[in-house]
């Protein structure tokens, strides 16, 4: 498979994929709200010698869908009953990590593998439910 960096394709044509994935991931009927938190450091309180993590939060509108069982049986980070939440590169200030946390409405999530297209427009976390 051959794949083009964003710098390989039209400004003007990227711009309308961009609009295009925005408009599918931000489908009233289909789209749920999720605040994403992925810490970004870390330091000891010299007061109490509690470690202090740092974290930036960002609230962004994204699609959740289950993750097919074909996945999940091909790749040994994943389980039957995790669920993909497809966000836009461009609505989250940091890049998700492994370390990274979803909450749905009430519901709190792991992430235990992200990916990004080739284009770097969106992103794939694979979520498991953690309380």
């Amino acid at each position: 498979m051959n794949h083009i960096g964003a710098g390989g394709i039209d400004g003007g044509m990227l711009t309308r994929m961009r609009a295009d994935v925005r408009d599918l991931l931000h489908d009233a009927d289909q789209s749920v709200t999720a605040i994403v938190a992925t810490p970004t450091s870390s330091d000891t309180d010299p007061a109490s010698g509690h470690v202090v993590a740092a974290e930036v939060q960002d609230t962004v509108t994204g699609y959740l869908s289950d993750l097919a069982f074909r996945e999940a049986a091909a790749d040994p980070r994943v389980q039957v009953g995790d669920r993909v939440l497809s966000v836009l590169a461009a609505d989250l200030t940091t890049t998700p990590t492994i370390a990274t946390t979803v909450r749905v409405g009430d519901v709190r999530h792991a992430v235990v593998r992200m990916s990004s297209d080739p284009l770097g427009i969106y992103y794939d976390l694979v979520l498991r439910r953690t309380g």
